[in-house]
């Protein structure tokens, strides 16, 4: 079986664009709130969970960017760990997968 990297590349961009995105509504309703907890924001566990399922792009980002979660510790050591983390788990899968199942993995972008 071949697999396209094209399109899992795909699948990281739009996983770290959402990242992104809820890095930057929580920035903006804890603006609106003073910093405060409050209603329609978002909990450091879900931001955490987004940066170790392959948001750390979207999540780090949006700590430089909007330097948000900047002040936790946790976050500006735990989101750099969760990027090693989540290479070394995909470089493991897609060497079990090669070797157990045979699967090729190539990078073609799809033409036309």
């Amino acid at each position: 079986m071949t697999i396209n990297l094209f399109y899992l590349l795909l699948i990281f961009v739009v996983i770290n664009i959402r990242a992104y995105y809820i890095m930057w509504k929580d920035k903006k309703v804890a603006v609106a709130n003073n910093g405060g907890t409050g209603e329609g924001r978002i909990s450091e566990a879900s931001l955490f969970l987004t940066s170790l399922l392959m948001g750390f792009v979207g999540i780090g980002l949006g700590m430089l960017i909007l330097r948000h979660k900047m002040r936790k510790p946790y976050f500006v050591k735990g989101v750099p760990f969760t990027l090693l983390y989540n290479v070394l788990l995909v470089l493991l899968i897609m060497e079990k997968l090669e070797e157990d199942y045979h699967w090729q993995f190539v990078f073609e972008m799809p033409i036309g």
